[in-house]
Order: structure tokens, then sequence, then C-alpha cells
């Protein structure tokens, strides 16, 4: 029985050789591969993948290259600008990464999950419909894939949540919203509830304005409130000399609609209770 078992094991063996798939957690990569920043922990620590086969196709599954696996190294000066770069674009204003960000588009911190290295890449470099092109360089994709990946590891796994349903179909016949009506023909913005509105990239993408995540683009580098928000649509040639925008003629109906619109259904803190009243 003890020579039966023996050649058992011995035969398992040979056909998990076979298939490349004997358990040894670092020899399979550094069959193919010399190793370096060892310190650093295991391969799979930095560049995911499977490190118990030596089959080539099911060793990379999900792989990192080593542009993508830039986050796992202390202070890396990629994820440095990638951090920076995704403040200045202000990528919250419609993501949630690192815990943080407003829900009218995909939580980046599902997507390692959900995505490949390189499937992000492509969805920064190609964006979607009312998605923002800001033009950025390989270097600044790769960087921002970084910061994803890195955000996604310091957050941990996010809690369960209902997918983000996004409307990119054409609206249906019947009337349209203020927003539609008054500024969909120059801009564009995600909301909750009814998905994507406007059709135009001559204006600036108007996502999240009313949020903390949006860019501080009032004039002299403030945030925009409801307030801000009425006295630039009244005249904004009033807070900015050299605005190029006409005025927006709206009665007291239009704007509290246009108000709602913006505010998504959820008013910010920085609405008074007045104003939230007559919401």
């Amino acid at each position: 029985m003890g020579t039966g078992f023996r050649i058992i094991t011995i035969t398992c063996w040979l056909i998990l050789g076979c298939c490349g798939l004997i358990h040894a957690e670092e020899q399979a990569c550094l069959e193919c591969h010399p190793g370096h920043y060892s310190e650093s922990g295991s391969c799979t620590d930095c560049h995911l993948g499977r490190a118990d086969t030596i089959r080539k196709e099911i060793a990379h599954d999900r792989i990192l290259t080593a542009r993508f696996s830039a986050f796992t190294l202390p202070d890396s000066p990629v994820v440095k600008r990638g951090k920076k770069l995704m403040e200045q674009m202000a990528c919250r204003r419609c993501h949630i990464s690192g815990g943080k960000g407003n829900k009218y588009a995909a939580n980046l911190d599902w997507s390692p999950q959900n995505s490949t290295a390189e499937e992000l890449l492509n969805a920064v470099r190609e964006p979607a419909l009312f998605m923002p092109d800001f033009h950025f360089s390989e270097a600044q994709v790769v960087q921002l894939v970084n910061v994803i990946y890195a955000n996604s590891r310091e957050t941990g796994q996010p809690e369960e949540e209902i997918p983000v349903l996004i409307h990119f179909e054409a609206p249906q016949p019947g009337e349209k919203s203020v927003f539609e009506k008054e500024c969909g023909s120059c801009h564009r913005m995600l909301t909750k509830h009814k998905g994507g509105l406007g059709g135009s990239y001559m204006g600036p993408n108007l996502s999240g304005l009313l949020t903390e995540f949006y860019p501080k683009t009032y004039p002299e580098e403030k945030a925009w409130t409801v307030q801000r928000l009425k006295d630039w649509l009244t005249n904004p040639r009033k807070p900015l000399k050299n605005a190029r925008m006409a005025p927006v003629n709206l009665n007291d109906k239009d704007w509290q609609q246009l108000q709602v619109g913006f505010i998504d259904g959820e008013p910010p803190e920085r609405l008074t209770c007045q104003e939230t009243c007559r919401l």
C-alpha cells in the first residue's frame, strides 16, 4: 500500500509538472525572469499574475507589467505625479477613488477587480461619452492607472453597492430640462438620476459643479455655490470682466428647476436653509 501511494504521488507530480502547475511560489516566475526588488516581497505582490505555474498564458493572467506596478514601490514618483494629476483634472467630480468622490460614473476602487490595467489605460486614453477628453500623454495615462491601483489598495475592498446606471442613449421625445434648453448647447454633465445631459464640448463639463470635487474655477479661484452660479448666469461679465458667455435669462420657475438639476436631488451643505426649503 505504501508503494502504491508513492507511485500515485509521483504520477500526480509528473502530471502537474507537464501541465506547468508545480506549486513553487517564487521558482515558477524566476524560471523566465531575473529577480529584482526582492525586499519588496514576492513577484505576485507587485505584478499579480500566478506564480504557481510556468505556463505563460496562465502565469500572466491579469499580470501587471513594470509600468503599471510602480504603485507598489514606496514613495513612487509615478504615483505622486498621478495623484497630483487626478486632483488637477478633478476626476472625483464623477468617480470615487480612494473612497472619495461623486457616484456619477464607475467607482474606480472597484476597477482593478473588474478590469485589466490595459483596459483602464484604454478607457482613459479613449474616454467614453460624457467623459472629457483631457488629451493626456501616454506617461500621464500610466500615472493615473497606477494611482487607481494605489488608491484601491489603500482603501481596501469597497462595500457592496448598486452599480451606477448611466443613460447614454438619445433622450426621449418630450419636454427638455432647463439645463438641456439653456446650457446643453455648450455644456455636458453627468447626473445620478437623469444620466448624461447636454450635447456639446464647447464649454467645460459641468458634472458635479456644486460639489466639493469640482475645480475652483469661479473667478478668484473660488468654489461654485448656488449664489455664485446665479450671479454668473445673470451677468457673467460681472464676476469676470472678459467672460465670453452670454447672460442666461431665467424666470423663477426655471431657475429653481436648474438648481435641482445641478444639485441632482441631494442638496449640498453649502445651501442655506431658505434655499433648501425653496427646492
